[in-house]
């Protein structure tokens, strides 16, 4: 990691497209409030395209039949499902970290939601608790994503041979466990 002398960002980046130039230009003004770690989180997600205002998510099958929660994570993230059931997995289970907490790092407007709120009309992307498809009494973990105007969901499920949700076989009941605004990275505000 650079020293505390090393500029951090840099709008006119040659490996960012004029459009992720102007919403990085307008995300500066905010950029400037974060912890240092936390810039250098968002600089690598910017790295990766995560935060591009046209960027679609591609679902990340869960490895295990327990780790829905992790393969959700990594769809949102697009990172490796092995690097986020490293950091991520064990501490969850263990009930020492949260959805929303560990997106923290890479979204700082992530929220925590409680159980009795179902209100998923803001745009965004939900973690959604559901009833599971396949184990009694079970729960998982779906994405939902909210940001285009339409609602798309996302059941790590969904290539395996398993009951899964979808357009077909819809959510009914539901907790949100976590929610990311995307306002301000899809309209350049």
């Amino acid at each position: 990691m650079p020293n505390e002398t090393t500029p951090i960002f840099t709008i006119n980046r040659p490996n960012l497209s004029r459009e992720d130039q102007r919403i990085a230009g307008r995300f500066a003004a905010r950029f400037d409030q974060l912890s240092r770690n936390q810039k250098y989180a968002i600089l690598a997600i910017l790295e990766r395209g995560i935060l591009k205002h046209h960027y679609a998510f591609e679902l990340i099958p869960q490895p295990s039949p327990v780790t829905c929660t992790a393969a959700c994570i990594a769809t949102v993230l697009g990172r490796d499902i092995d690097l986020v059931i490293q950091d991520f997995h064990d501490d969850f289970h263990k009930g020492r970290i949260t959805i929303a907490s560990y997106m923290r790092q890479f979204f700082p407007d992530a929220e925590s939601r409680l159980s009795g709120d179902r209100d998923i009309s803001k745009n965004g992307v939900y973690f959604l608790g559901v009833p599971s498809l396949n184990k009694p009494k079970g729960m998982h973990s779906v994405v939902l994503d909210t940001r285009f105007g339409d609602q798309k969901l996302f059941d790590p499920l969904a290539y395996a041979d398993k009951n899964h949700y979808s357009a077909d076989n819809p959510v009914h009941a539901f907790v949100i466990d976590c929610f990311i605004p995307w306002d301000l990275l899809r309209n350049g505000d």
